[in-house]
């Protein structure tokens, strides 16, 4: 194989890739979040069908991780500003009765006697019991 053959191999999985890259971001409109395994295989491929007489450059392949390590640290933040969010909503329904529906489709009526964050999801107690704040039907004027 000749090395312009070789290079029109390459310049065609390129363009193959950059294709499906874009089907796949068309399935994503709205969404710009790309997870871990997803940027990995990305540059895995980018490093697979790289140009072997050209090729990433190490400082190229060291920023591209820099990147997705600060992406993936402000989905982090996201994530906590999220829940900080919603346990404040839930502090302040504390002291007021309301109606759950617990796990077995029963509805309990009780008074939130805390609000909490364990495992990265927000908890309201009641009846020493915990719920999330979705399993609220109503909220009762105190």
């Amino acid at each position: 194989m000749s090395a312009t053959s070789i290079l029109n191999t390459i310049n065609q999985m390129q363009s193959n890739t950059n294709q499906l890259n874009f089907q796949q971001n068309q399935k994503n409109v709205g969404s710009s979040s790309i997870d871990q395994n997803a940027f990995m295989q990305l540059l895995m491929a980018q490093l697979k069908y790289q140009d072997p007489t050209n090729p990433m450059d190490n400082n190229q392949f060291l920023t591209q991780q820099a990147q997705m390590s600060q992406v993936e640290q402000l989905g982090n933040l996201t994530n906590v500003m999220q829940s900080t969010s919603t346990l404040t909503q839930a502090s302040n329904l504390v002291g007021k009765t309301v109606d759950v529906k617990g796990s077995d489709g029963n509805v309990i009526t009780g008074t939130i006697q805390n609000a909490q964050i364990s495992n990265n999801s927000v908890g309201i107690q009641i009846n020493g019991q915990i719920y999330t704040p979705a399993q609220i039907s109503k909220i009762y004027s105190n």
